[in-house]
């Protein structure tokens, strides 16, 4: 199987990963913020998104928060440095506390490849690893999926 088959099977098969791309399309002239982990696959994977989306986007910001789980006072501290329309976590977790960022933000993507922890409702959550049962390495592999989808 070439990477293009894994990536034309990820796009067919996984909802997340197909709401995923349908919001970054429409990025153009808009503040987004990326909170990603600090270790070697959180910054790999914020890299990757932020080359992706840097010159569609009008502002792209990258915070390294040092604790695993993004926390709603950590995206309310920098909302306070100015305001953004989506919000991108990258292997911070599949938490179901994720939801309580869309009261600030109306738009967040999770892209992840730990176990889910609680239902999210409310985002929008990429992770092969719980929704198609594909226990993929790293958040940085399925941000370079992205990343070849949106070219």
């Amino acid at each position: 199987m070439k990477y293009q088959d894994v990536v034309d099977r990820e796009l067919a098969e996984s909802k997340g990963l197909q709401l995923t791309i349908e919001r970054l399309k429409k990025i153009k002239a808009q503040r987004v913020i990326i909170f990603s982990h600090d270790d070697p696959d959180g910054t790999t994977s914020a890299n990757i998104i932020y080359r992706t989306i840097k010159d569609e986007a009008a502002d792209v910001r990258v915070i390294l928060p040092r604790r695993f789980a993004l926390e709603v006072a950590d995206v309310k501290k920098t909302l306070e440095e100015g305001s953004c329309d989506l919000i991108l976590c990258l292997d911070k977790g599949t938490l179901g506390k994720i939801d309580g960022v869309t009261d600030l933000v109306a738009d967040v993507i999770v892209i992840d490849h730990h176990p889910i922890q609680g239902a999210i409702k409310k985002a929008i959550w990429y992770n092969p690893c719980v929704e198609l049962d594909r226990p993929y390495a790293s958040t940085a592999f399925l941000c370079h999926v992205v990343a070849t989808i949106m070219g």
